[in-house]
């Protein structure tokens, strides 16, 4: 077993090596790294480029049955993932 650094987006999608949003966790195709720090500075990247993005960090363990998270993931509210394209004004 071995720790592992996942980047989740803002409605529990994981990033693939692709760089697309997965709702799995498939071990082949995910972006994972065991170096946080390598997680982070990709998940900056990231956020440089689209602001709109809430990303976090995820720890995971990997095993043979396959990825695992270490804590479970926030439920996304269904009226959260409605509201994100409205704009506020003041």
């Amino acid at each position: 077993m071995s720790t592992l650094y996942l980047i989740c987006n803002q409605d529990n999608h994981f990033l693939e090596k692709s760089g697309e949003w997965a709702n799995t966790l498939r071990a082949s195709t995910i972006y994972r790294t065991v170096h946080k720090d390598e997680a982070l500075n990709h998940l900056l990247e990231m956020n440089a480029k689209e602001i709109t993005l809430r990303l976090s960090i995820v720890e995971a363990t990997h095993t043979e049955a396959g990825i695992q998270l270490n804590t479970p993931l926030e439920p996304v509210e269904p009226e959260q993932a409605a509201n994100e394209g409205e704009a506020i004004c003041d």
